[in-house]
């Protein structure tokens, strides 16, 4: 059994990942102890650099609905503002826009009107490149031994200058 908040106190729901699933009897034991803010990670670096280079989530957009459906109703009943973060896997602005379209059909499958902020952090990679001089870093080498594995599964490497996705990550 979770303790109710005291008033001085600040509570904020976490769920987890995204589309990974939680229990609906957690979020609503934590709901009933009382609530500020519900917040949610929807992106992880965990299934590796494809999703941040492809742009598409990871998460299937059914499981992502049904957890959105759950916050947004949570939210909505306590009057408290819902923060997903890295939206929709490496928060590419492909991943916000699938995940900001899924959000706006939760809210209309529930009858639910709220105000969207969205925060797109997906940078230029001509700016990025053009910059990286004047800012003093300097991109990293691979090692040897991960050139060797690179070339044996026959990925080969892409020059740094053909990078599709930059991310700028915040907080």
């Amino acid at each position: 059994m979770i303790e109710k908040k005291t008033s001085d106190e600040f509570v904020v729901v976490s769920c987890g990942m995204l589309g990974y699933g939680f229990p609906e009897a957690s979020l609503n034991a934590a709901v009933a102890a009382g609530v500020d803010l519900i917040a949610s990670d929807a992106g992880s670096s965990d299934p590796g650099a494809y999703y941040l280079g492809s742009g598409k989530p990871f998460v299937s957009p059914t499981m992502t609905k049904r957890d959105l459906k759950l916050l947004i109703k949570a939210g909505a009943d306590t009057d408290a503002p819902l923060v997903i973060g890295s939206a929709g896997g490496a928060g590419t602005d492909g991943q916000v826009d699938a995940l900001v379209m899924i959000a706006r059909e939760a809210l209309a499958e529930l009858g639910i009107t709220r105000s969207l902020a969205i925060l797109k952090t997906e940078l230029d990679p001509v700016v990025v490149r053009e910059g990286l001089p004047a800012s003093g870093f300097r991109p990293s080498r691979p090692s040897r031994r991960y050139r060797r594995t690179m070339s044996i599964r026959r990925c080969g490497s892409l020059p740094r200058s053909d990078a599709s996705r930059i991310i700028r990550r915040c907080g």
